[in-house]
């Protein structure tokens, strides 16, 4: 729940910053283009790591109990998804222009702001937190592949386990 509100809490400020900075700018955003045809297909690489959740994907709809309604939520919260990604680049995009080159929260952000350094700080923290969670997947995966499925209690396995 930290994980979710941290996001909220990222998305709101960001926004707010790029709606007072786009208020405060008069004229057009330098270097905004309808399509970079330089740069297109990169994109795709973009939206193959937005939406790379396949990995938490399938244990949740293991875990679901309604596994009839499950494809409506998941269709639902990939759409709802895809309109905020969208809505936000666009705002950030036509806030910054060009000169978005660098990570917005960590250098586009005023350093010397309490409210962008609180975001920070808290950001920080839900990455350290939201590690176990994207990684205990992979874990279960590889516990497959390299150990054989046993069901005897010897500690060597356990430990062996552990090693990994």
């Amino acid at each position: 729940m930290f994980g979710f509100l941290m996001i909220i809490v990222t998305l709101v400020t960001i926004s707010a910053f790029c709606l007072s900075y786009r208020v405060q700018q008069v004229g057009e955003v330098s270097g905004v283009v309808p399509i970079n045809y330089n740069s297109y297909w990169s994109t795709i690489g973009f939206c193959f790591f937005m939406f790379e959740g396949i990995g938490g994907v399938m244990p949740i709809m293991g875990a679901t109990k309604d596994r009839e309604a499950y494809p409506w939520i998941l269709t639902i919260t990939i759409v709802f998804l895809m309109i905020v990604y969208v809505a936000f680049s666009n705002l950030c995009y036509f806030t910054f222009g060009d000169q978005l080159t660098k990570p917005i929260i960590m250098e586009m952000m005023p350093a010397d702001n309490p409210i962008i350094q609180v975001v920070k700080i808290l950001f920080m923290i839900n990455l350290v937190f939201s590690y176990p969670l994207t990684i205990y997947i992979t874990n279960v995966i590889l516990e497959g592949f390299l150990f054989k499925k046993s069901t005897s209690s010897k500690s060597t396995r356990k430990w062996l386990k552990n090693l990994q």
